[in-house]
This record gives C-alpha cells, structure tokens and sequence, in this order.
C-alpha cells in the first residue's frame, strides 16, 4: 500500500511518499481503508521531534475516516463495510477513569496514529474499540476533521466549561481547528462568541458562522474589546489554544466565577500568572486533552444531522504529504487539513 512515512525526525523535508506493508489485523481489531485523514499539531510536533513517537519508520495521522474490510478475532460488533471514525485515545478500558468515560486521563493511555501507526496510508489496523460508526452517505473528508479537534473543543466548551445560552465566550486563535470547532459548539449552545485572530480573512470567516466580535489581536486590544462587549463585567467561558502569549488576556478579560479552559501551548508553555485574577474573580482554570469516546459519539451524531458542520480549509492528496504539513505549519489555514487517500 501507499503511505506517508518518516523515518527520521526533522523538517517536511523528512516525509516521504511510498510503498509498504499493509498491515494485518489482530485480536480485538478492524481493518481500515482510509478514505480521509486530518491533520493536526500533534502530526508536526511528531514530525519534529517528540521523543513518545513510535514505531518507526512512522505513519502519522490521528484523525482517520474510512470503511473496515476485515475485522480480526474477538471483534462482534463491527462489521465489513461500517463506515467509521477512529476515536484517537487508547486506553485500557477497565481503571476507574476509563469506565468513568475519562479514557484520555488512563494512565495507559496511548494517541493513535502517535504512539502507534496512523491513518496517512491506504490501510490501517485500528482497535475494534476505538471506531465510532458514521452514516453511509457521510463526507468521509468533513468527519476525518471532526475528532481531534471537535473532541477538544467539546471537551473544553460543553463538558468542562459547561457553557450556556447567552453567555459570553472569548475563544483565541479562532482560526485553528479547535477554534473554530469552539466557535460552531458555542453558536450551536446559543451563546454570543468574541474571537480572535491574526488575519482579516479568518476574521471575516468568524462572522460568516456567527461571532459577535471578531478581533485582530495585532490591532486591538482583545481585553478592551471583550469588556466593551460585555458592558464591562467580562466573558464568561475563555477557551485558549495559544498559552503563553495569551494567559494574562484571558485571565484579565474574565469576569467574576468565570471559566477559563485551555488545551495548547503554540506559543509556549511557561508563562509568568498574577494570581490575583484568579482569588479576586474567583476565576475557575481546567486544562483539557481530547475528551471520552462518547462525547465524540454526541459529535458525530450531531454532525450526521447537519448541527454541526467540521471546517475544512484545504483537501490534498495524500502524496503531497509535505505540502500539507506546509500549510498547516504557515498557519493561514481557517480549519482543518484534510488528506484525501481514497474516493
């Protein structure tokens, strides 16, 4: 089969376009063909040199879409043909946290497509517990964007944050996958949505789906902007995808028991924090990564009713594997890129 590997970390330049094994199926597992695979940060960081990536030579790709064509021993309630989406965590399935939904804190816990063979190839082996069913007629390439990123942002805006009707959320770098499928979450829960971003076209892209606000954080003040839009008191619910750069905004743009939740560091990880945001606000903060197999299961039903609608930025074929890490990497993408492996 055809797949993008690398064998040594580095630069685009290490990936490479070509023939290997397909893989076979084991106990507990499904055979894939992959019709469509999204990237993600965690693609280039794997790229790059995150010491966790295995094994080698390594097929990335966490976020999977395709049909099963062979289903190993043990497996019962998949069948050949099922149209499916990889649920990206691993994880035992029987400690306390995984039976509480909570796979993505299993001690075990490995990331698909990270920690073992990904979906940028025409086949792959997947664990049977892992695949979530989508419908038949489903735009393989809109649901391959759909579980890393609305995963997250799920995680972040509803089960965490708990976000409601007519509320306020601050969302950074609304432009990235997580920000924009934190945008369509808090549109779809009727909440008013202040977003940031670095480019006028992601701006225009915001209010297309329905923010209120939409700031380019190298000409405005974001902490004067949300306080304007909230007659002074702040937002309620701040999801913040940067780190560093960011904190101390969200932190002074929050207002009284808000909840701020954040789930990357793209602009680093160490920051200074005056802690009196947080005691004199009674400021709520959660750190999240991904979310529980049942909450992409709500997802994806929601999108199988058209709710909500996974944003794709750009669809490559699969041999212009540097191309698209490229783009994902210019960051001048509003959502997601998609590999196309199969029609």
């Amino acid at each position: 089969m055809k797949a993008a590997i690398f064998s040594d970390q580095g630069g685009p330049e290490v990936l490479r376009y070509e023939d290997v094994e397909t893989p076979s199926v084991g106990d507990g597992e499904v055979l894939l063909r992959v019709f469509a695979a999204a990237l993600n940060r965690l693609d280039l960081k794997a790229r790059e040199g995150r010491p966790e990536v295995a094994p080698y030579p390594h097929i990335g790709g966490l976020d999977v879409a395709g049909e099963i064509v062979d289903v190993g021993p043990g497996v019962e309630r998949s069948r050949v043909g099922d149209r499916v989406v990889v649920y990206p965590v691993i994880s035992c399935g029987s400690c306390d946290l995984c039976l509480a939904g909570d796979q993505a804190l299993c001690d075990e816990q490995r990331v698909f497509g990270f920690q073992t063979q990904g979906g940028f190839a025409e086949y792959v082996a997947a664990p049977a517990a892992n695949v979530v069913t989508v419908p038949a007629s489903s735009d393989m390439r809109a649901f391959a964007a759909l579980p890393c990123a609305y995963l997250t942002a799920w995680r972040m805006v509803v089960t965490v944050a708990k976000l409601q009707a007519d509320e306020v959320i601050l969302i950074h770098s609304v432009g990235s996958g997580v920000g924009s499928a934190a945008l369509q979450i808090s549109r779809y829960l009727g909440a008013r949505a202040v977003v940031t971003a670095g480019t006028d076209e992601k701006l225009g892209a915001a209010i297309d789906m329905g923010a209120e606000r939409a700031l380019n954080y190298h000409r405005e003040d974001v902490t004067q902007a949300a306080l304007a839009a909230t007659d002074g008191r702040g937002v309620d619910v701040v999801v913040d995808t940067v780190g560093a750069d960011t904190l101390e905004t969200s932190l002074r743009s929050a207002a009284k028991n808000a909840r701020l939740v954040t789930c990357g560091v793209t602009s680093g990880a160490v920051t200074e924090l005056n802690i009196r945001y947080l005691y004199q606000r009674q400021i709520s903060v959660r750190g999240c990564v991904m979310g529980g197999k049942s909450e992409l299961g709500s997802i994806v039903a929601l999108a199988a009713q058209g709710v909500l609608r996974p944003i794709v930025a750009d669809v490559m074929p699969l041999r212009d594997i540097r191309a698209a890490h490229e783009a994902l990497e210019s960051r001048t993408r509003f959502g997601k890129v998609v590999l196309s492996v199969a029609e």
